[in-house]
């Protein structure tokens, strides 16, 4: 696992991402989902969200630039949301483009070359010699842990949050996932973990909490589990 980088003792993460049903002693609201905050591990940033940057600026299946290609690979497709609309010009014989699809392309292309191009001014950097999706995010991957220090780490993230979630929703691709039945979020104690296909690691799915585990993690957890239950069986009998 990469090596922890903090900006001070005890920073919070700078997205406020709190810890699901975890309370401070002076907590007293009943509705409160979770009021203690995640720590800032990875420079500004706590493990789920910086399991998630990683992620979006790898090859792997939910990355930008897979995202890219199947907005790319589905503008003459029907479906999907959004409106088709017929290009006359330069070229009269070309299929028609889903609209949705195409201006989310753009988008997906201009906020990854805005923070990039951040990145670069602030240390006075060149960046690739070609800016290309994937190019773009190898290059900012080397650079991750300096991401994760800037004061704008969390806009970045929210905007490429933004920029993800609804290239899915315009050009679907990930596989179906797979449910850990019966297996509580050692985080949020619910009983929400899944594995989506392609990932190598488990997420919870509740809302709020979104924690990430390892395999090696989960597997260490449910371990402990089995182990529990066993002894509670002894006991039983």
């Amino acid at each position: 696992m990469q090596q922890l980088t903090r900006p001070h003792e005890g920073a919070r993460c700078v997205r406020g991402c709190m810890r699901r049903n975890r309370h401070t002693d002076l907590c007293r609201d009943d509705d409160c989902t979770g009021c203690i905050p995640r720590t800032a591990q990875f420079g500004n940033l706590c493990w789920p969200c910086h399991r998630r940057l990683e992620e979006w600026l790898s090859n792997g299946e939910n990355s930008l630039a897979h995202a890219e290609h199947q907005l790319h690979t589905n503008l003459t497709k029907n479906g999907g949301g959004g409106r088709d609309v017929k290009i006359t010009r330069p070229e009269p014989d070309r299929e028609p483009i889903n609209l949705a699809r195409y201006d989310q392309l753009q988008l997906l292309r201009d906020r990854l070359s805005g923070w990039l191009e951040l990145h670069c001014a602030e240390r006075n950097l060149t960046g690739p010699d070609v800016f290309t999706v994937r190019n773009s995010c190898a290059y900012l991957a080397q650079w991750v842990d300096k991401l994760e220090e800037s004061p704008w780490v969390g806009d970045m993230w929210e905007e490429l949050a933004e920029v993800m979630r609804d290239a899915h929703a315009l050009a679907p691709w990930r596989a179906q996932l797979r449910r850990c039945k019966g297996v509580p979020c050692p985080e949020c104690e619910q009983c929400k973990l899944v594995i989506y296909g392609g990932d190598d690691h488990v997420t919870c799915q509740t809302a709020g909490c979104g924690m990430i585990y390892t395999r090696e993690q989960y597997d260490r957890w449910t371990e402990l589990l089995a182990w529990e239950n066993s002894q509670e069986r002894g006991l039983a009998k």
